[in-house]
């Protein structure tokens, strides 16, 4: 019954918003310089985007012209001391030699389908970018995944195209006459293996030279496989509106990100969050991107990393904020230019007080409250609540655009 309470809440609110008339057109635009890249505005719907040629080659040229910062682009680090640090132009560079990849030595066309299983490591983001420069889906997936789960995917999307490790060539291997559709396997690895190209070596002498194309705003980009806990999963398809999103002032205000942050996000590297915390939200803002390679989840090395390395935006879903709690986490929390960001479809109880910087949001990317739900007060929550429903209202229907396909 509580439930339903709360759903009637919810809706009344929603409903008492159509009422409320757009401002006038002189109010709605302004200047998004103090954000970084000039974009549109919440009521602006362009009718081509694309990220790459958006978003990441406005930086490079920033870059170059010597109008953006030092800091990296891309940072990535393990456990064993290693470092790769990529600028804005040489994100560029990589990624055009990855799209060349794709669409020279792999023949893969503008809206075929590829099925991206790697872990948290550096080509991950050259695959995805590399797959909006040539209109190539991409279709992210866990590592988890054992082989009925990848024949599943890789017949349901119809995928022409693989790119993984050796952990799981494998188990690619043991399915791939019951797919079809696959025509190319791609492997991130330093050894090579028989019937896959060796992704590594293809970009190295791949060209730099390519023309990113003129995607629509509602065209494909990436297809995200649901959990699948009441049945399949399904396919969710989203268009170059998800990540031209951030570009709108209202999403921009959600973290505040400036070119000179160092943001670092935990998710998995299947998982939607990824896409858009890891990828197009920072990008966006031209901030660094701060990834730790992370094969096992080390809440030690979490906090390790957080006083080693000038993060000062940290993602995470709110399990891994009550692990923190029971370490010794006092210097970290002394770090005064940090500013948590919570990910969670629960709430979190008083023992967060803690976290004074910290930003909540809902698992679907809508920020429900402005502190731990367990502390605000009724008139927090109703602010809350207010600023979450009339700041998704504003969006274009397009911006979250989702069709979900599979089995019921």
């Amino acid at each position: 019954m509580q439930w339903l309470m709360r759903f009637r809440t919810l809706w009344g609110i929603h409903k008492s918003f159509h009422n409320i008339h757009p401002a006038p057109s002189q109010l709605r635009c302004r200047s998004l310089s103090e954000f970084g890249a000039p974009r549109w505005n919440d009521y602006e719907v362009p009718e081509e985007f694309n990220f790459a040629s958006y978003v990441l080659d406005y930086w490079a040229q920033k870059e170059k012209e010597g109008k953006r910062g030092p800091n990296p682009a891309f940072w990535w680090v393990n456990g064993q001391g290693d470092e790769v640090k990529w600028s804005f132009r040489e994100m560029g560079d990589l990624t055009r030699r990855v799209a060349n990849v794709f669409t020279q030595t792999c023949g893969l066309q503008q809206g075929d389908h590829l099925a991206l299983m790697l872990p948290r490591v550096p080509e991950w983001w050259l695959v995805a970018v590399g797959c909006m420069r040539t209109g190539i889906i991409f279709i992210p997936a866990t590592i988890l995944l054992k082989a009925k789960d990848i024949l599943y995917r890789l017949q349901l999307s119809k995928a022409k195209g693989i790119v993984t490790i050796d952990a799981l060539a494998s188990e690619v291997d043991s399915i791939a006459s019951q797919c079809p559709s696959l025509k190319t396997k791609l492997l991130v690895s330093d050894h090579s293996r028989e019937g896959w190209l060796d992704f590594r070596s293809l970009v190295k002498s791949a060209s730099p030279e390519h023309t990113c194309v003129k995607s629509k705003t509602l065209d494909p980009m990436v297809i995200f496989f649901t959990s699948g806990t009441t049945g399949f999963p399904k396919m969710a398809k989203h268009s170059h509106g998800l990540a031209l999103q951030p570009s709108f002032p209202g999403s921009r205000k959600l973290r505040s990100l400036k070119t000179s942050d160092v943001s670092w996000c935990l998710s998995d590297s299947g998982w939607i969050v990824a896409t858009i915390w890891t990828l197009v939200e920072p990008w966006t803002a031209g901030c660094t991107v701060f990834i730790h390679h992370l094969p096992q989840f080390d809440t030690k090395v979490i906090i390790q990393t957080l006083l080693k390395y000038p993060i000062n935006h940290f993602w995470g879903v709110s399990s891994i904020y009550r692990m923190i709690l029971q370490q010794d986490f006092t210097r970290v929390t002394q770090r005064r230019q940090l500013k948590w960001n919570v990910g969670t479809s629960t709430t979190l109880g008083t023992e967060v007080r803690w976290m004074k910087r910290a930003t909540f949001v809902s698992w679907g990317g809508v920020m429900t409250s402005l502190m731990p739900l367990g502390i605000a007060s009724g008139l927090q929550r109703l602010k809350a609540l207010w600023w979450s429903t009339q700041r998704w209202r504003s969006q274009p229907w397009w911006a979250a655009q989702t069709r979900f396909e599979g089995r019921w």
